[in-house]
């Protein structure tokens, strides 16, 4: 099964922001994490990238001619046809400092585990993973404040 993982602990990058606020880390902040990880995942993978924001490679001619066929797109790979795979991505918070991004059924985790190996899309990538940090810190400064 696919997941990703998202921890406060063990990130040095989010480590640092926290400094001395990790009391207000809770299950809430951890809900807008997992929201925003789910949308910057869906929100790159639409614009046909993969987590190191390159282009995904092109669809086989033989692809190519299927999803023709279906009247579907065959310009830029998005991981879009029916919208079920990416539908079923969701997220779920497992305690104070942990959230997990996975998908809902086990058709579509099968569906997005072929695709990843063809198209590396499910994780976050290096910019991701700035704009949840910068999320974190504007949140965390927020709350320390009042």
């Amino acid at each position: 099964m696919l997941d990703v993982l998202i921890q406060t602990a063990g990130q040095p990058e989010i480590l640092k922001k926290l400094e001395g606020l990790e009391h207000l880390v809770d299950v809430l902040l951890m809900e807008r994490i997992g929201s925003l990880a789910e949308f910057l995942i869906k929100q790159r993978t639409a614009q046909g990238k993969d987590v190191r924001d390159q282009l995904f490679k092109p669809y086989s001619e033989k692809y190519k001619l299927f999803r023709q066929g279906k009247g579907r797109d065959t310009g830029t790979p998005n991981l879009f046809f029916s919208g079920q795979m990416l539908g079923a991505m969701t997220h779920k918070v497992e305690g104070d400092d942990t959230v997990k991004i996975f998908f809902a059924d086990s058709q579509a985790a099968a569906k997005a585990s072929g695709n990843q190996r063809k198209r590396a899309f499910f994780g976050l990538s290096a910019d991701e993973v700035r704009q949840i940090t910068a999320e974190i810190e504007t949140e965390l400064e927020q709350r320390a404040n009042q």
